[in-house]
């Protein structure tokens, strides 16, 4: 597996079907604390920092953001592009954000390796 400091994988699903399984390097950041500001605060400032996005006075500096490529369960999930456009609402720049469309179902389909056996 190669390295690059400038991307990360982000598995967006809740945490219980993280702890279940994932793609072996993805760190999960749910889309509810992205989507659900409010309710979810330090959640939402910790995966921007994690992000690699600065705050100042309220505004979101993007200057050393990250790419993300977001995946959740399938292509009929909802859970990424939630994650995708609340994060473009914030300023997030778009060229910056990748969808894995297919989602845990598809790496499943083609036997990828996963960090328990989902099968």
């Amino acid at each position: 597996m190669s390295y690059n400091k400038e991307l990360l994988l982000i598995d967006g699903r809740t945490e219980p079907w993280f702890e279940d399984f994932t793609i072996p390097g993805s760190i999960n950041i749910p889309f509810t604390h992205i989507k659900r500001v409010k309710e979810y605060e330090f959640e939402f400032e910790h995966a921007l920092e994690v992000f690699g996005v600065k705050v100042k006075e309220k505004e979101y500096d993007f200057e050393e953001a990250k790419t993300l490529a977001i995946f959740c369960n399938a292509s009929w999930c909802t859970q990424s592009p939630d994650m995708i456009y609340a994060l473009i609402d914030i300023g997030y720049p778009p060229e910056k954000l990748k969808w894995y469309r297919g989602g845990m179902q598809a790496w499943l389909g083609a036997g990828m390796t996963t960090t328990k056996d989902a099968r």
